[in-house]
């Protein structure tokens, strides 16, 4: 994907970055507006977007975006900001959060992560 390609980030993080938007309306290629830019920074949030390249028109980035959004989500990938589309990601908006009961108890032992390139994560 080259310069464009970004980290992927976890369904609820993605959900969460296109809350804010105004995306109840179907999208498609050559449409503009405020609601296009909130859905390309939203998908900046969730990966698969450049970041900062958000112009407010559904171009062919755009398209791409929208389809590996769909492809990451279970959908045909068809670069359509539709119905169906908006229904999954609903469905992730509903979604409940880790409760705290989830969480494993203070000074539980977890999978160690490296902490840094020549460090050693705690034993």
């Amino acid at each position: 994907r080259g310069a464009a390609a970004t980290t992927r980030r976890a369904a609820p993080v993605c959900a969460a970055a296109l809350r804010g938007g105004h995306l109840s309306r179907d999208l498609g290629f050559g449409d503009e507006g405020k609601d296009v830019r909130d859905l390309q920074n939203g998908l900046a949030q969730c990966g698969v977007f450049p970041r900062g390249g958000a112009t407010g028109y559904y171009g062919s980035l755009t398209r791409d975006a929208v389809r590996a959004f769909q492809t990451e989500h279970g959908l045909p990938p068809s670069g359509f900001w539709g119905a169906r589309t908006r229904e999954v990601f609903a469905k992730l908006m509903s979604a409940p959060r880790q409760q705290a009961s989830e969480l494993p108890p203070p000074g539980a032992r977890t999978a160690a992560v490296p902490i840094g390139r020549g460090a050693a994560a705690p034993a």
